[in-house]
């Protein structure tokens, strides 16, 4: 009896943290998850290679080969509920891991601890859970990295990387800006591979080669590809015709037809300042205390490790965020783009962790002291931990939802005035 009681907890304890975080996604996924998806996302459901070999046709395809051309919005949801099912898992596993690589102890719990206040943020995996972003092709894009960091961080071979490259043209695939969203996490992952294992050739090799199939899949699928049907009032018919899920005349004719820049600016330009700029400034004030703690952390690891391989490897990696800037400035949507962003830093903050826990948690330990000298007893400590969660889940994704609307209304008040 003894023994079996042992082999549970061992068992139990092997597993407990992946089981907890993905009780936590899987529950708020379950009370926030919509009925139906937004037009411009399930149009994409409706669009595959059957139209031509088109840019985001491949989980139409897909999902086409599932439902055995059954394009139903209830076989829709169910195929993006099981993606979802699948990401949360994948999360549950990387989280647990990475709180397992560090020992028992202060450190440990200070990971936890970070664990959780990234999930509660707006810019965790959890804004795909939300009316908004429900079903969007984010969502494969993640499963995709998640995928390929479990593949490639422990024994790296050549045949890894072999394995991440048709991956990532797969991610490219699926959302032909995938190189420039989603992307720099994994290349924040593979630098710190190749570091750990002294720039091996095989491995070098292997990146030269994922980096050229990203390059070409992308401008192929940016300038080469195009649909059979001529006409957009066509294309959107036949759509139609074949599924009951919501099209969206717009997207088709953004995505596929509008082919210069002219025909575009329109669209974006009278609301880069009005949205995008207007947007990220209430953002970073919202995200004030997040953004100070990641400067912070960023600044120490750059100051000790100057001028070592290390050093050099990660301005490697913090040059990444430069491809960021024009997505923000040209896309209506830029929540999206800066949640990429957001966990994009997490990544970079991940390797600073296992690189060297004492930068990410001398932070850490500031904020602690800072709050014992003003708040004495745990109680209060525990009310303010939870005031802080409660706030930052409400924001949601940055442009659609909590506090952040109060500023939109208040931008489009003062614009009907003017």
């Amino acid at each position: 009896m003894e023994n079996l009681l042992k082999k549970v907890k061992d068992d139990w304890n092997s597993i407990s943290y992946e089981v907890c975080i993905f009780l936590y996604l899987f529950l708020r996924f379950i009370v926030i998850m919509p009925t139906k998806m937004r037009s411009w996302v399930s149009t994409y459901y409706a669009c595959n290679y059957s139209y031509g070999f088109i840019p985001r046709g491949f989980i139409g395809s897909v999902f086409n080969i599932v439902s055995k051309g059954n394009i139903s919005s209830l076989n829709a949801h169910s195929f993006v509920f099981l993606a979802t099912f699948i990401l949360i898992l994948l999360a549950s596993i990387l989280f647990g891991k990475l709180i397992r690589s560090i020992r028992k102890g202060p450190k440990r719990n200070m990971v936890i601890f970070l664990v959780i206040i990234y999930l509660f943020m707006p810019f965790s995996i959890c804004y795909l859970f939300d009316k908004t972003n429900f079903g969007r092709m984010d969502l494969y894009l993640y499963i995709i990295t998640f995928i390929q960091i479990l593949i490639i961080y422990k024994k790296p071979t050549l045949g890894k990387m072999m394995m991440c490259m048709a991956l990532s043209v797969v991610g490219v695939m699926i959302h032909e800006a995938y190189a420039l969203y989603i992307f720099p996490i994994l290349f924040v992952i593979l630098m710190y591979v190749l570091y750990k294992n002294e720039f091996n050739k095989k491995l070098i090799v292997g990146m030269i080669f994922l980096l050229t199939a990203i390059l070409i899949s992308t401008i192929y699928f940016n300038f080469f590809v195009t649909t059979t049907m001529e006409d957009p009032n066509e294309f959107v018919n036949t759509l139609r015709e074949t599924t009951d899920l919501k099209i969206n005349d717009y997207c088709i004719k953004y995505q596929y037809y509008m082919h210069t820049a002219e025909e575009q600016k329109g669209y974006f330009v009278d609301r880069l300042i009005k949205y995008n700029v207007f947007g990220l400034i209430c953002t970073m004030i919202l995200l004030l205390p997040i953004n100070m703690y990641i400067y912070k952390v960023l600044k120490e690891a750059f100051s000790k490790y100057s001028k070592t391989k290390f050093g050099y490897v990660l301005i490697l990696m913090q040059l990444a965020v430069v491809v960021y800037i024009p997505l923000f400035a040209c896309t209506s949507d830029w929540g999206r783009w800066l949640v990429a962003a957001y966990n994009y830093l997490v990544a970079l903050l991940i390797i600073i962790l296992i690189q060297n826990d004492r930068i990410v948690f001398k932070e850490l330990i500031r904020v602690n002291k800072f709050i014992d000298k003003r708040l004495s007893k745990n109680i209060n400590k525990f009310a303010l931990f939870i005031s802080i969660i409660l706030i930052y889940s409400s924001f949601g994704v940055f442009q659609t939802a909590g506090i952040t609307n109060i500023f939109f209304a208040f931008g489009n008040y003062i614009d009907k005035l003017i």
